[in-house]
């Protein structure tokens, strides 16, 4: 069944019509993409060339022709994209001459959403597409599912159709294509002016901004700007006022007395059908909507805390009861207050709390090109700011920072940069780019240190180097406060050039940092006086610190006490603490761990003595404090004062490795046993360290001692915030394989036959792999119990991933026979197969299915490979030869064969219960077909009756084709596969290929079939060859017509009722 969307269904109404798309950019390709579903005729033009020319390779159905050519009274809509100038463009004057409707692909995707989807639109003049992010963000943690778009990145009409909720950003340039709006919640931040160019007046501007919340349920109106908040006066509609500065107590409002909703001209009715989710979470309406205050009519609605210096730079905000530190952010607080402010208000109309709106502002990663920070080199901070491309945005950049050295430029704005002169206290120096540059230097004339760098290379170089050389801590920020038009086609590739920038000079930095400490530690080495260390302090006259170049604001951190936990393998641990010992590491341990080390003379603290409680439960709780995950966890700045009232130090490296609880499981132990085998502090432990891993260090493996040494070594007991992140990725690798095991034994204890609701899958690389099925594949054996492939390989070289995979069918084929067998497989599928009363006379029946595909295969036996069966399978080239054991005499016979792999297999059992297939959007899960079948068991459905003979070669070849590609025929006979027909789309192929197989053989053979026949051809066919026997499972709706056919070919014809189906 093909699922149509709503949007499809509503866009029919456009079926046959003639629709126009100007402007072929991402925007105009999504509208041709949504209309095409409709079956509308649609005609494609741009200005630019190139984008006609890429639009005719994607979509060649389309009519481009150059709209002088329309008729225009057959296109019934023009559907513009956002960057055409409604007033001036002249394909609008053309529209507009015969009437033609003129509208936006947001209009389109309005008219087709359903009622039940809520619309966020958010719109000004700055901040806009970071609340948009935030507000999804946020709404993407209710569990909600969330489309965010516009302007901002994602076309509309490419988002998602069965979305919730859609938080969309509305440029002035959308906005002025928009003829009717209709969403659930408005925003407007702030109006300043901008585009003027485009919209011909400010008035114009205002007006086009204000359609958004003219035709929303509820408007959410910034009053920090002298515009908006003239707005907000004036605005008769349902409102609620943001501010992050001002009392809101002149602005109009509803008393409680009136209405307990603080918003205005809204229906109790109407505010809960706007706010109400899927799941009827409603409202309290005697909380405060918009997290300015708890009780709306107090004067005092300022969201900033008042006690904030000078210099903005500490600053707290006050949401409802929760407060927002600079430091509990992952952006910068100042620059972004006004968005927080705006996307709280909205997620509380949607029925959010506050802890859960709070928590999500907390971990909001930002938007690139906004107020990114790059990372520091020495004293310097990188700012990317590129998306500021007037003065209000680069303001809230500027009062960010302290000693700032600007990049600015570009495209200059109507009302340039003369807003900001208030600031200029804060820069340090001004690098002009861009065609502003003359003008911007006007400006700053007698007021500024200023350079003129015309463009953004020259700017970034001089402006690193005058930077480096302050003493104080300093920012290279480019906030650039003009469009990027005049050298860029866009703000984002600035941002990502300067990104560039940075990341070639922070490579070459640490590139000469690396030269500097190997000459160092060659002079360490000749003089044998001085130590790594020491060394580097005489050489500070190069005015540079070794560690000063690894740039990430937290990348090198210092081990000074390191904790020995749960060591339950102590091999080298006692080499390992020794070594932290001599570097003068303060060590913590636990039980048996302190008693190993303090024996062997090693100075360490046993973590009861440090935390001042006993391990108890019989040691079940030994490290679950505190003192313990405290120091661990800890963010080294701005936990200091706690850390120090508390008493807890910051534990900087953690040494452990778990309980072998698998280990336990395979060694036949108890439940009991079992389950002390699970370890719970030292994986709570791992999970802590690699959490933290900013800041500290995890070595969950014994193989990372000497990496840990050398890490050390090389950077004077500190590590690499490269190396952290490397171990934590380790470490939950570890706890996931962990938490993994102990789910799947608590599930092979269930007893339902049922298919588990949740499916882990894992495993270790065990051993790297020359390539994948081709050569251009890259590839690896994972294993979720070894550590190595299992089988042994006596000889030959390294299995390659076609050999892994062949001697797992084989594996498979050799484990359905009890008798001596042997089995060939070339490219997954049997091309013999037989069995005997000795190995060699097995490998012979076999080896005669099909010599000729034999050569360069695969052989299999279950039995040991003697001296005799050696020299046989030495005459022709074998790619891999596996037996339970080869003796002595045998084995130096197969040595002669350079290129042979010898693999010894001790179990025939398949281990695995479920077969795995990866599949778009995850992976299938199916029991591994281990059904067999007994002679007793299969049901003659034929007149004719077999010997006990046939009866076995059909049981023979029903087990065999059991392991070939479906479609799969099997002839067989004295216990000897002797025709295979394998992977044909049609039944009656398989049965061609393998009668011509087999020839003369087929003479009183039984033949096998994987699934049932569809029609009596195959039978005839067979007949023709001498079959005599057929095993099958049946089912076809021409059963009785196949069953005739047997009988009248004298075939006796057996039923399994089981389909063997192999893909």
């Amino acid at each position: 069944m093909v699922r149509i969307s709503y949007l499809e269904v509503q866009l029919n109404k456009y079926k046959n019509q003639s629709v126009a798309v100007f402007g072929l950019g991402k925007t105009g390709l999504s509208v041709i993409n949504a209309l095409t579903k409709s079956s509308a005729k649609i005609y494609a033009w741009d200005d630019n060339k190139e984008q006609i020319a890429n639009a005719k390779k994607i979509y060649k159905e389309c009519n481009f022709t150059h709209p002088n050519e329309y008729n225009w009274h057959e296109i019934s809509t023009l559907i513009l994209s956002p960057g055409v100038p409604i007033p001036t463009h002249w394909v609008v004057k053309l529209a507009r001459s015969f009437d033609c409707k003129i509208k936006s692909d947001i209009e389109l995707f309005l008219e087709t959403k359903t009622t039940n989807q809520k619309v966020i639109g958010i719109t000004g003049t700055n901040g806009k597409s970071t609340t948009t992010s935030l507000i999804g963000h946020i709404l993407k943690s209710t569990g909600k599912k969330v489309a965010i778009g516009g302007n901002l990145g994602v076309p509309i009409l490419d988002l998602e159709r069965d979305a919730e909720i859609y938080v969309i950003e509305f440029s002035s340039f959308q906005l002025e294509l928009i003829n009717k709006i209709n969403v659930d919640i408005s925003v407007l931040l702030n109006i300043t002016p901008d585009h003027i160019d485009r919209h011909g007046s400010m008035n114009n501007y205002i007006a086009t901004k204000l359609k958004l919340i003219n035709s929303s349920k509820i408007a959410v109106i910034g009053c920090d700007n002298k515009i908006t908040a003239d707005v907000f006066n004036k605005f008769t509609g349902n409102k609620i006022p943001i501010s992050v500065t001002y009392s809101l107590v002149s602005f109009q409002r509803v008393t409680r007395k009136e209405k307990p909703l603080p918003t205005t001209q809204m229906t109790e009715g109407s505010a809960r059908d706007l706010i109400s989710l899927a799941d009827n979470n409603l409202l309290d309406y005697s909380e405060q909507i918009t997290g300015i205050d708890r009780n709306y009519l107090d004067p005092s609605v300022s969201y900033l805390d008042d006690k904030r210096s000078a210099e903005i730079q500490e600053i707290s905000l006050k949401l409802e009861n929760h407060n927002l530190s600079m430091s509990d952010m992952k952006v910068n607080l100042v620059s972004n207050v006004e968005n927080i402010v705006a996307a709280h208000a909205v997620c509380k109309l949607l029925g959010v709390d506050s802890s859960t709106i709070v928590n999500e502002i907390k971990s909001f990663p930002g938007l690139r090109h906004r107020n990114e920070f790059l990372g520091k080199i020495h004293n310097v901070l990188f700012i990317n700011d590129s998306k500021a491309t007037n003065a209000e945005s680069t303001e809230k950049a500027i009062l960010s920072y302290k000693n700032i050295y600007w990049i600015v430029g570009g495209k200059s704005k109507k009302g340039g940069i003369e807003s900001l002169s208030k600031h200029f206290t804060k820069i340090r120096k001004a690098f002009l780019i861009g065609e502003s540059t003359e003008v911007f230097a006007n400006i700053m004339e007698n007021k500024i240190d200023y350079m003129k760098c015309y463009n953004l290379e020259n700017a970034f170089k001089l402006a690193f180097e005058e930077a480096i050389n302050s003493k104080e801590e300093v920012a290279i920020l480019l906030s650039p406060a003009c469009s990027s038009f005049d050298q860029w086609k866009n703000f984002e590739e600035r941002g990502e050039a300067f990104c560039r920038m940075f990341e070639n000079l922070r490579i070459g930095l640490r590139q000469t940092v690396g030269f500097i400490e190997k000459y160092l530690e060659q002079i360490g080495k000749i003089l044998q006086i001085i130590s790594y260390s020491q060394a580097s302090r005489r050489f500070k006259k190069l005015n540079i610190k070794i560690n000063d170049c690894r740039v990430d604001k937290n990348d090198m951190e210092d081990i000074e006490i390191a904790i020995d936990s749960t060591v339950y393998d102590k091999t080298n641990i006692i080499e390992l603490a020794s070594f932290l010992m001599q570097q003068q590491i303060e060590i913590l341990s636990t039980g048996n761990t302190y008693k190993v080390l303090s024996g062997a003379g090693i100075k360490t603290q046993e973590v009861s003595d440090y935390t001042q409680f006993p391990e108890i439960l019989d040691g079940r709780v030994k490290t679950l404090h505190p003192k313990i995950h405290g120091g661990i966890l800890c963010d080294r700045k701005r936990h200091e004062k706690e850390m120090q009232n508390l008493e807890i130090k910051p534990i900087d490296l953690l040494i452990t490795n778990l309980y072998p609880f698998w280990k336990t499981v395979n060694s036949n132990s108890s439940e009991k046993q079992i389950i002390e085998q699970i370890d719970i502090g030292g994986v709570a432990l791992i999970r802590a360290t690699a959490k933290n891993f900013h800041f500290t260090s995890v070595i969950s493996s014994i193989q990372d001692y000497e990496t840990l040494k050398a890490e050390m070594i090389k950077n004077n007991n500190q590590t690499t915030l490269e190396y952290r992140k490397h171990l934590a990725t380790k470490a939950f690798a570890l706890t996931a394989q962990y938490d993994s095991n102990i789910y799947n034994w608590f599930l092979s204890q269930g007893k339902s036959n049922e298919l588990p609701e949740f499916f882990t899958l894992y495993g270790c690389k065990a051993q790297g792999l020359r390539y994948g099925e081709n050569p251009h594949q890259k590839a690896a054996f994972y294993s979720n119990q070894f550590s190595k492939y299992p089988l042994e390989k006596i000889h030959g070289k390294e299995l390659s991933y076609n050999n892994i995979v062949d001697i797992e069918s084989a594996l498979n084929i050799i484990s359905e026979f009890q008798e001596p067998a042997a089995v060939i497989i070339k490219h997954n599928n049997p091309c013999g197969a037989a069995v005997s009363d000795s190995a060699l006379k097995a490998y012979e029946k076999a080896l005669s299915c099909d010599e000729i595909s034999s050569f360069g295969g695969i052989v299999a036996f279950n039995r040991e490979i003697d001296l005799k069966l050696a020299e046989k399978l030495n005459e022709i080239f074998l790619e891999v030869m596996i037996a339970p054991s080869v003796n002595n005499e045998a084995l130096k016979i197969l040595q002669k064969k350079k290129n042979l792999r010898v693999i010894i297999h001790q179990s025939l059992q398949q281990n695995a219960k479920y077969q795995i297939k990866n599949v778009v959007g995850g992976f299938l899960v199916q029991e591994n077909n281990n059904h067999t079948v007994k002679v007793e068991e299969i049901n003659r459905v034929t007149e004719c009756t077999t010997t006990k003979k046939e009866k076995e070669d059909l049981i023979f070849a029903w087990k065999i084709c059991k392991h070939v590609k479906s479609n799969a025929i099997v002839i067989a006979k004295d216990g000897c596969a002797i025709g295979i027909g394998a992977g044909q789309t049609s039944r009656i192929d398989s049965v061609n290929i393998a009668v011509k197989k087999a020839g003369e053989k087929c003479k009183g053979a039984a033949l096998a079939s994987d699934a049932f026949f569809p029609f009596p051809d195959s039978i005839v066919e067979s007949a023709k060859h001498g079959i005599t026997a057929i095993i099958q499972p049946g089912g076809s709706l021409k059963d009785q017509d196949v069953i005739a056919a047997a009988n009248e070919n004298k075939i006796a014809m057996f039923f399994t009722d089981v389909r063997n189906f192999l893909h």
